[in-house]
């Protein structure tokens, strides 16, 4: 029973979140949209570049982790790192 509650929760809970996140930019929509935005493009490049450098690299960290934890299968690495991802 826990077991398929989890599963519901898992696609319930971000469609709430979604909804109320939703709902706060709609009613201040107006705001949003004659806000003086500053928006500086190197700054923009060099956070997109990290996010993905983030993104590439990270397995890479996760990899150096466990091969601490001695010899491991690759399906179990992924498995770890996905649900460490999740917290």
């Amino acid at each position: 029973m826990a077991h398929r509650a989890a599963r519901v929760a898992k696609f319930v809970v971000p469609l709430i979140v979604i909804f109320f996140v939703g709902r706060v930019i709609l009613n201040n929509w107006e705001q949003v949209r004659t806000a003086d935005w500053d928006v500086r493009p190197g700054y923009l490049a060099l956070s997109f570049v990290l996010s993905c450098a983030w993104f590439v690299f990270r397995p890479f960290g996760w990899n150096i982790i466990l091969n601490g934890f001695g010899r491991t299968r690759c399906h179990s690495r992924m498995h770890f790192a996905k649900r460490a991802s999740l917290s």
